[in-house]
C-alpha cells in the first residue's frame, strides 16, 4: 500500500495527516516502471532484464532507497534466479517468497524488503573503498583523493560513504555500514545500458537519489539466457557540489513527518553513439533534480568505470531564466542542420529561480542554448515532450508539450531557420472547477491515419485522412488524493500533417472538438458519421478522483494509459493501525483510432499504487519460436490459477508495417 504526506511549496508528497504525521507508516514502495535494457545488437528484442528502483518512507527527510533485478522469461513471466518461478504476487507486487537476483538469501528471501538484497550488500561491503565523485568547475574530482573536500567534515564525508557514524543502530559501533546507505529513487528510474558486445554484455545501470548521489552500477549478467543469481558491484557515483549542504540535514533526519530534503530525484537520460557493430563507442549522461534544484548536469560516461565532467546549466546560465525545478525529462534527439545531438526539455516546476513556462533545445554536447519556445499563456512545462519526425528525414522538426494549466503546445521546427520556428496553443481543456485540469503527464505522438465517414443526406462517402494522434491524461500530481476534479484521457488528432512555419495560428482544439466515448465508441453509421465531424476522442474517468498521472503507450494500434483512483474515505486511525490511503491504480487498453474498448473489461486493476507508464519488454524467444512483446510495470499482469505473470501480453512483437502516408512538404 502507497502512503502520501506532506509536501511545501506544492511537491509531489501530498495532502496533510494531521497528527499521524509523527507517526507515519513504513511501507516499501515503488513510483516506477521497471527498466528494461535495449538491445544494440537485435532492434526486434530488448534484453529481458528488469531493474526496480524501491524506497522506505521514513520518518524525516532521509529516505532509503534499493535497486533490485528480476528477469522476464521467454513465456513473458517475471521470474527470479533460475527463471521458472513467478516472482510477482496476486497483489502485483515482488512476492515475499522470491529471492531476487545478485543475492544469495541463504534461506530468507529478500522478496519486496527495501532494506534487503538488491545493492545494498554491495555497498555496504564496499563502504569507504567506493569512488565518489563531485565537479569542481569543469573536472569531477574524487573525494577521496581531492583536496576540494578539505573544508568538510570528515564525519560528513564518512556518512556519505555509508559509514554509521552516529552509530544509528545502537550498536555501539560508529564504523560499520548504516542500514539506509542508499537514498530513495523517490521518482527516479533506472537506466540499463549495455557497453559490451553481442555475446560479452558489460551492463551498467545508472539511478539517481534524494540522498544527492547518482550511481552506476555493474551487472555480470551474461544475457537472455543467464538465470544464476549473478553479482552486482557499483562503479562509482556523483553528487553534485551544490547538494553538499543537505548532507548535515539528511544526518540529523529530524522526525518532521516530511520528506523535506530533494536531491537528484530525476530519472536519468543518456545519448550512445554505437559503431558498426551495435557497440556503443559514446555515452553521454544526463542528469536533472526535480525538486532538489534547477539545475542540469552532463557527464561523458563513454569509459563507464571513468566518467568525465561535461557541462552544467541551471537558471542562473544566459538564456535560462525561466528555468524552474528541472522535472523535465530531456529528450536527445536531432535537428536538420545541427551535426550535434540536442536536448529538449521542458521549462520545469516554478520556483523562486524560474517560472518554468518554456520549452528548450540546447546542444547536448556542450549545452549551449539554441533556441527557447514560450506563448502568452504558458504555464509551467513540467513533463517530458513528445518529438515527431514527420517527413522522415531522421531529424525532429516537431515537438508537443503539456503545460500544468491543462495546455498542449505544438512546435513546429521548419528548416533551418530558427526566425521560422513557430509555437502555437494547439489545444486546451481547462475550465473553472469541476473542470480545472492540469497535466502532469506528458504527451505521446504517433503518426497514423483513420477511415472518415461523411454523409451528404444521400450517400455515404469514406476517406482516409492522415493524421497526427497526440494522446494524454489529465490529473493534478501535486494532490493525487484530490476528489473533486473531474479528470479525462484525451486522444487529438492533429489534421495538420504538414510542419510548417504558420503565419496564422491554428484554432486551438478543446473537449467540444472530442468525441465522448465514456459509455461507448462509434459502432454504427450514425456513430462513425458523428465522429467523422470531430477531431479525435475523450473518455472521462469514472471514479471518484480518478486521475492519470503518467504518460501512455501507443503500440500495434492500441493506447495503454493508466489512472490512479484515490480512496473516498480518506479518515486514518493511527491508534488503530488502519490506513486509508491505498488508492488503487488501473489500466485502460484502448483502440487509438475510436476509443473502442479493446477487451471485455474496462480495464485492468493493477494494485496499490500510482502506476508508471508500461514499458515494453521482448524477451529473446525459444528456439523456432517468434517473439512476443509484453509490458511490464501493470501490477500483477494477467494471472491463472492465482499464478501472476507480472506482464501483459501485446499480441506480436516488432512488424513493419506501412501505416502512414507522407505529404510532399
Amino acid at each position: 500500500m502507497l502512503q502520501y504526506y506532506v509536501a511545501k511549496n506544492g511537491l509531489d508528497l501530498v495532502t496533510a495527516l494531521d497528527d499521524a504525521l509523527k507517526s507515519i507508516l513504513t511501507i516499501d514502495s515503488t513510483f516506477t516502471s521497471p527498466s528494461i535494457a535495449s538491445n544494440n545488437f537485435d532492434k526486434t528484442q530488448t534484453y529481458n532484464a528488469a531493474y526496480y528502483a524501491m524506497f522506505l518512507p521514513g520518518n524525516g527527510p532521509r529516505w532509503s532507497g534499493n535497486l533490485k533485478k528480476l528477469k522476464v522469461n521467454s513465456a513473458g513471466e517475471i521470474v527470479g534466479p533460475g527463471g521458472s518461478a513467478n516472482a510477482i504476487d496476486t497483489n502485483g507486487n515482488i512476492s515475499i517468497d522470491t529471492c531476487t537476483y545478485w543475492n544469495a538469501c541463504s534461506g530468507v528471501n529478500d522478496g519486496n524488503k527495501v532494506l534487503s538484497g538488491g545493492v545494498l550488500p554491495t555497498l555496504r561491503s564496499q563502504l569507504k573503498n567506493r569512488k565518489i565523485y563531485t565537479n569542481s568547475g569543469t573536472n569531477l574530482v574524487n573525494l577521496a583523493t581531492s583536496s576540494f573536500v578539505s573544508s568538510y567534515s570528515q564525519t560528513d564525508l564518512d556518512w556519505l560513504y555509508g559509514v554509521d557514524v552516529d552509530d544509528d543502530d545502537n550498536d555501539d559501533s560508529t564504523s560499520d555500514p548504516r542500514e539506509d546507505m542508499m537514498g530513495d529513487p523517490l521518482h527516479s528510474k533506472p537506466l540499463a545500458i549495455n557497453f559490451g558486445s553481442a555475446t560479452t554484455m558489460d551492463v551498467r545501470i545508472i539511478l539517481s537519489t534524494n540522498q544527492g548521489l547518482v550511481h552506476m552500477f555493474k551487472d555480470s549478467d551474461l544475457g537472455s539466457a543467464d538465470y544464476s543469481v549473478g553479482s552486482v558491484s557499483e562503479s562509482w557515483a556523483f553528487i553534485p557540489n551544490e547538494l553538499w549542504g543537505n548532507i548535515p540535514k539528511l544526518r540529523n533526519n529530524p522526525a518532521t513527518g516530511v520528506h523535506s530534503v530533494y536531491g537528484m530525484d530525476l530519472s536519468p537520460v543518456a545519448y550512445t553513439k554505437t559503431d558498426s557493430t551495435g557497440k556503443v563507442k559514446d555515452a553521454w549522461l544526463y542528469l536533472g533534480m526535480r525538486s532538489g534544484g534547477t539545475s542540469y548536469y552532463a557527464l561523458d560516461i563513454s569509459k563507464p568505470d571513468s566518467p568525465t565532467f561535461k557541462w552544467m546549466i541551471n537558471s542562473d546560465s544566459t538564456g535560462f531564466e525561466d528555468l524552474g525545478q528541472t522535472w523535465s525529462e530531456p529528450v536527445v534527439t536531432f535537428l536538420k542542420g545541427i551535426s550535434d545531438p540536442v536536448l529538449i526539455f521542458g521549462g520545469g516546476m516554478a520556483s523562486a529561480q524560474g517560472s518554468g513556462q518554456a520549452v528548450y533545445i540546447v546542444n547536448a554536447k556542450d549545452g549551449t542554448l539554441i533556441t527557447k519556445f514560450t506563448d502568452t499563456g504558458m504555464g509551467s512545462v513540467v513533463a517530458k515532450v513528445a518529438i515527431l519526425d514527420s517527413d522522415n528525414d531522421g531529424n525532429t522538426d516537431r515537438i508537443y508539450s503539456s503545460d500544468i494549466s491543462g495546455n498542449v503546445w505544438r512546435m513546429d521546427l521548419f528548416g533551418t531557420d530558427k526566425d521560422k520556428w513557430t509555437v502555437f496553443k494547439f489545444a486546451s481543456i481547462a475550465g473553472p472547477a469541476p473542470d480545472n485540469r492540469m497535466f502532469f503527464a506528458g504527451p505521446v505522438v504517433a503518426q497514423t491515419e483513420f477511415n472518415n465517414v461523411h454523409s451528404d443526406g444521400a450517400t455515404l462517402s469514406y476517406q482516409k485522412i492522415p493524421y497526427d494522434a497526440v494522446t494524454i491524461g489529465s490529473g493534478n500530481r501535486d494532490n493525487p488524493l484530490g476528489l473533486s476534479i473531474k479528470d479525462k484521457f484525451y486522444v487529438f488528432q492533429d489534421r495538420n500533417v504538414v510542419t510548417q512555419n504558420f503565419t496564422t495560428k491554428p484554432v486551438t482544439l478543446t473537449s467540444m472538438d472530442l468525441y465522448d466515448v465514456t459509455n461507448s465508441a462509434p459502432s454504427d453509421k450514425d456513430g462513425d458519421i458523428a465522429f467523422g465531424k470531430m477531431k479525435g476522442w475523450q473518455y472521462s474517468f469514472t471514479a471518484i478522483g480518478e486521475k492519470s498521472l503518467s504518460a501512455s503507450l501507443i503500440f500495434n494500434g492500441k493506447v495503454y494509459f493508466t489512472s490512479f483512483v484515490p480512496p473516498t474515505n480518506q479518515s486514518v486511525d493511527l491508534d488503530s493501525g488502519v490506513c486509508g490511503f491505498s488508492g488503487q491504480g488501473r489500466l485502460y487498453v484502448f483502440d487509438l483510432h475510436k476509443g473502442t474498448r479493446s477487451y471485455s473489461q474496462v480495464y485492468y486493476e493493477v494494485g496499490e499504487r500510482v502506476p508508471d507508464t508500461p514499458q515494453i519488454v521482448i524477451p529473446k524467444p525459444k528456439d523456432g519460436e517468434k517473439a512476443e512483446a509484453y509490458i511490464i510495470g501493470v501490477g500483477k499482469g494477467e494471472c491463472e490459477n492465482g499464478e501472476c505473470k507480472g506482464t501483459i501480453g501485446l499480441g506480436g512483437g516488432l512488424n513493419t508495417n506501412k501505416i502512414y502516408y507522407h505529404i510532399n512538404e
